[in-house]
């Protein structure tokens, strides 16, 4: 039981979000075979410029734009095209976006993202075009993990391509 308690912290700082602050998304990648997944997770304000359930017919209009933006993945993500990689319809967790269910002042934002790839052996570099479609985000925490290993990364205002390799 002792032992039980003395992991608890640890295990615990693992799980859940990481911490709210405005300007960094994080992005999760993942190769799995012929898949390619792409988590987003970020505050509302670095794409819609507010957090709050929308209240005016501008926040309405602005959450409609960014939902119609997440809509297509490869306007946000881009592939070598030699994976032959298609995209899936997005899953979204954005309350904010429909205007119900936000809660509170600090609403997130996420996004999965899944390609299927005809040749994953030819996955080599992602293009990540988040900066342009959203000119609040300054930072974005990128985790690959793929057959090759995980690694880390953190991509700032102009730079796009991430290697798979």
């Amino acid at each position: 039981l002792i032992l039980l308690f003395a992991f608890a912290p640890a295990a615990m700082a693992g799980a859940g979000h990481e911490a709210h602050v405005h300007g960094v998304a994080s992005v999760d990648v993942a190769i799995d075979g012929n898949v390619l997944s792409i988590d987003l997770d970020t505050p509302a304000d670095n794409l819609l410029g507010f957090e709050h359930t929308p209240r005016s017919a501008d926040e309405k209009q602005r959450a409609g734009r960014v939902a119609a933006l997440l809509a297509p993945p490869d306007t946000l993500f881009r592939i070598n095209p030699e994976a032959g990689c298609v995209a899936a319809k997005p899953a979204l967790q954005a309350p904010i976006l429909s205007g119900s269910g936000a809660t509170g002042e600090h609403n997130d934002i996420e996004a999965s993202f899944v390609f299927n790839c005809a040749r994953p052996a030819a996955l080599a570099n992602l293009n990540v075009l988040l900066f342009d479609a959203f000119p609040r985000l300054n930072s974005i925490k990128l985790q690959l993990a793929g057959p090759k290993g995980q690694r880390g990364q953190t991509l700032q205002k102009g730079q796009r391509s991430v290697s798979l390799k």
